[in-house]
């Protein structure tokens, strides 16, 4: 029988494999309060994102809006709405893992 070496493919998914995997150890040594401030941490960083996200989107509005471009101006705001929203949920999210 001849040996068959692995695929670039295959070779990438085990190396993932293999990184999932120590991730997921590394991640169940720490302890739960490390994890949950990390988790906390990584939501306030989406929030901060989203909330000068919106801002951007709000103020691209507000040109296109003083250019006449109102269909423009339209998009610009339903986006600033959106991630307005979602920098409100997340930072719900953050006051649940709070309590």
């Amino acid at each position: 029988m001849e040996s068959r070496r692995p695929t670039k493919t295959e070779q990438v998914l085990a190396l993932l494999t293999a990184l999932l995997t120590l991730a997921a150890v590394a991640w169940q040594l720490v302890p739960e309060h490390e994890r949950r401030l990390m988790g906390m941490r990584a939501l306030a960083s989406l929030q901060r994102l989203a909330g000068a996200a919106a801002a951007a989107q709000g103020h691209e509005g507000m040109g296109s809006e003083l250019r006449g471009r109102r269909g423009e101006a339209a998009r610009f705001y339903r986006m600033a709405e959106r991630f307005s929203v979602w920098r409100d949920e997340l930072g719900a999210s953050i006051e649940r893992m709070r309590a």
